[in-house]
């Protein structure tokens, strides 16, 4: 599975990009068991074009602004999990759990 969208990227109170846009992708089933012990389908490889100038950090939350889930109505949210990776180009990778928001 494979989504672009947009999203509002956090830490804590403070707001680092109103709207940044990112690609989200599942991730292995096996790599996943290796950065959290959540269900493997709810473990992704996300990509943020422009994040290596965020300085986006382990903990930061990413809230979707396009799609919704389907368990709580509310916005998907995924929460960065191990040290994002920064590139040359700007672009940053990192692997992040989709966040069961309130209902």
């Amino acid at each position: 599975m494979s989504l672009t969208t947009y999203a509002t990227i956090t830490r804590g109170a403070a707001t680092l990009s109103a709207s940044s846009s990112m690609q989200i992708d599942s991730k292995n089933p096996l790599m996943a068991a290796y950065y959290d012990k959540n269900h493997p389908y709810w473990v992704y490889d996300v990509y943020v074009p422009g994040g290596a100038y965020l300085e986006i950090a382990a903990g930061d939350l990413f809230t979707d602004q396009f799609n919704t889930d389907p368990l709580t109505g509310s916005a998907k949210q995924y929460r960065v999990v191990g040290d994002p990776k920064p590139f040359p180009d700007g672009h940053v990778e990192c692997v992040a759990t989709r966040f069961a928001g309130p209902s």
